[in-house]
C-alpha cells in the first residue's frame, strides 16, 4: 500500500487569510543610519526585532500571516483588526 501525505514545512499560501484581511507593519526608523554607524550591532538588533515578531505570530494560530520581512520592515496580514493588534 502506498501512502502519501503533504506537510507544510513553512507558512505558505495555505496559512494566508482569505476573504478579508487586516494589513499591519512595524518599521524600524533610521535603519540605514544605524547600519552606517555600526552594521554588526544593527544586524544583531534587527535579528532580535524580527525574531520577536515571528515568535509573537507563532503564539497563536489566528495572530496573522507573515507577508514580508526586509531590512527594518515586518509586514503581517491578519484575519481581523483585533488579531493584528493584540496577536490573539
Amino acid at each position: 500500500m502506498l501512502c502519501r501525505s503533504v506537510t507544510e514545512t513553512v507558512s505558505g499560501c495555505l496559512a494566508a487569510p482569505c476573504e478579508q484581511a487586516t494589513i499591519t507593519f512595524m518599521n524600524v526608523v533610521g535603519t540605514a543610519t544605524l547600519m552606517a554607524w555600526d552594521a554588526r550591532v544593527c544586524r544583531k538588533a534587527l535579528r532580535v526585532y524580527f525574531d520577536l515578531g515571528r515568535s509573537l505570530l507563532a503564539c497563536s494560530d489566528t495572530a496573522g500571516y507573515l507577508v514580508e520581512v526586509t531590512e527594518g520592515l515586518l509586514l503581517v496580514a491578519a484575519l481581523r483588526p483585533s488579531c493584528a493588534i493584540s496577536g490573539q
